[in-house]
């Protein structure tokens, strides 16, 4: 699975957020918070339709490939 995700470069979440890149390890350093609001999703921030907030300070490098899955710690 982690192989055929690799070769995903265009994604948006259905526009819940700005494309990127996932397959080359590329983000987005735009965002946008929904809440539920009388059962209903309801944009949060930014308050402006079909807006993203965007700041190239939002990025964060991790500095690691993190496909190689999850180890228990003292395990």
């Amino acid at each position: 699975m982690l192989t055929e995700l690799k070769n995903i470069h265009s994604w948006d979440g259905g526009g819940l957020q700005m494309k990127t890149d996932p397959g080359a390890n590329k983000v987005t350093t735009c965002f946008l918070y929904m809440q539920v609001k009388d059962r209903k999703f309801v944009r949060f921030q930014p308050k402006k339709g079909n807006a993203f907030d965007c700041d190239p300070s939002y990025d964060y490098d991790m500095h690691d490939d993190f496909g190689g899955g999850a180890k228990l710690k003292g395990g």
